[in-house]
């Protein structure tokens, strides 16, 4: 049976949707709503529709005072960013802003209509070793240091002790082997206002990297579904999805573009989304997405671990690098430069990985042996 969260979703986005939940149901949406984090953009869009008085009155209270925490700390997080971009912008260093507070504002209608808590952005890799020193100067640390495929995420304290996140990146996907087209991206990009080398991307180039970010997360939480959607429904013209995939083949990478525009599809059927022609059987677990955000990795989590990105390579070549790149994989070393001061050898930077690798599978199995 349909999860009632689902049901419900799928009545919201339904012109003449009707809610029919018994109050245990509406418990377990408003549970399953907090734990995929779209709380505050599910009270947005019903007071957007006039819909939330269809609600028990238990429900609207709760989802407006969980409304509100995200306004607040929205608010929070878009003071850190806006200071952390005069940084950027003093130090002449490129950046796109992903995601986040600003995101919710263009695409959502609403600073706290999406629920965020760290600054997403993106610079261009030959001014990485610039990018690094303003975050160090604005009182971030690197929190994760061996993950550096793609991304690094640093952290620090505010002044209330509360904790804010840098994910610095310097491409979409941790996927080396895809042909991503950055400088047009770049090229299609505008400033945000009052600043010269702060970016936000097209439209189209913003559908494109959120499909790439669910895809990249497997689509575990339905945070990733609503934030296609929304993109889809704000479109101010048409979307050219023939050229949109066109452009995903050529980049190599048109199964993930696919396999996200399928799951959407397959997830809220009665919304209007082309036919991504994917004829890969796959089915979203909802079960398997709810568990995974409570802690619980299961050994079906880390069988699909394999699975989910076998199904989205475009070739059998495609499939034995990413496998090799599971084996050695890709790693920024100007990072741990410029975190660190000197220069180290592949043999320390990939010792680091491993160790890290390591110590997963071992906290996995013993996991297995309890």
């Amino acid at each position: 049976m349909t999860q009632p969260l689902i049901r419900f979703m799928n009545d919201l986005y339904v012109v003449h949707g009707a809610f029919s939940f018994t109050e245990e149901e509406y418990g377990q949406i408003a549970e399953d709503l907090d734990l995929f984090s779209i709380t505050a953009q599910v009270y947005h869009m019903l007071k957007e529709k006039g819909r939330l008085g269809e609600l028990p009155l238990f429900l609207q209270d709760r989802l407006k005072r969980k409304a509100e925490a995200t306004l607040f700390q929205n608010l929070l997080v878009k003071h850190e960013t806006d200071s952390v971009l005069r940084m950027f912008e003093a130090n002449q260093v490129d950046v796109f802003i992903m995601k986040g507070v600003y995101f919710s504002e263009k695409y959502f209608g609403n600073v706290g209509a999406r629920g965020t808590t760290d600054i997403d952005l993106l610079v261009k890799p030959d001014q990485l070793a610039r990018a690094i020193p303003v975050i160090r100067s604005a009182g971030f640390e690197i929190f994760e240091r061996n993950n550096t495929a793609h991304h690094a995420l640093y952290k620090r304290k505010n002044q209330n002790g509360v904790a804010i996140y840098i994910e610095l990146h310097w491409c979409l996907s941790a996927e080396d082997n895809e042909r991503i087209d950055y400088e047009s991206i770049w090229s299609r990009s505008e400033s945000l206002s009052n600043f010269n080398h702060i970016k936000v991307m097209a439209y189209e180039d913003t559908l494109y990297a959120i499909c790439l970010h669910g895809i990249n997360h497997q689509m575990k939480s339905l945070r990733y579904f609503l934030d296609i959607i929304q993109l889809v429904q704000s479109w101010p013209n048409s979307i050219d999805w023939s050229r949109l995939l066109e452009r995903a083949y050529s980049e190599r990478t048109l199964n993930r573009i696919r396999m996200a525009i399928y799951l959407v599809r397959q997830v809220f059927p009665a919304l209007e989304l082309p036919d991504p022609h994917w004829k890969r059987a796959y089915t979203w677990d909802y079960e398997g997405a709810r568990a995974y955000l409570k802690g619980i990795k299961t050994a079906a989590y880390y069988r699909e671990l394999l699975v989910f990105p076998l199904l989205t390579h475009m070739n059998l070549l495609s499939t034995v690098y990413w496998l090799t790149r599971k084996i050695i994989p890709p790693v920024e070393r100007s990072v741990f430069r410029a975190e660190e001061g000197r220069r180290h050898s592949i043999l320390v930077v990939y010792g680091r990985l491993y160790r890290q690798k390591l110590d997963i599978i071992r906290g996995f199995v013993k996991k297995q042996l309890k």
